[in-house]
């Protein structure tokens, strides 16, 4: 998961990857505060857990809107002729085959906003 915290010094915003999914995580491996550098100034900062935070990923996001917009359309393409063959249900079928890669964005997307809200709250 990526984190971020603000640097004390010139107020950039510092960001880090971690395995860990919560603050109690961070906590218990690290004792309560990080030592992270800026990037911008230089500076070695203790960065307090509580003041890390965390953003929505933007590359899951583009994955799965990605996703979304070329499977849909490979996905009419790859069945067109099986779903035409089945007369006045194709549109029911079509929508219906629709559905997996627009089900597969709003679940990446609704986990992903799980896991930030979850962190970002304890």
């Amino acid at each position: 998961m990526r984190l971020y915290a603000d640097c004390p010094s010139c107020l950039n915003e510092i960001s880090f990857w971690t395995w860990d999914e919560s603050r109690a995580e961070i906590n218990k491996a690290n004792r309560g505060k990080l030592n992270l550098k800026c990037k911008k100034c230089g500076e070695e900062n203790d960065i307090f857990t509580s003041e890390i935070y965390a953003k929505k990923n933007k590359l899951l996001l583009i994955l799965s809107l990605s996703i979304f917009l070329i499977g849909t359309p490979y996905i009419i393409y790859f069945f067109w002729e099986k779903v035409t063959s089945l007369g006045h249900y194709s549109a029911l079928v079509i929508g219906l085959i629709c559905t997996v890669p627009f089900t597969i964005f709003m679940i990446i997307n609704k986990n992903e906003a799980r896991r930030v809200r979850l962190f970002n709250m304890g």
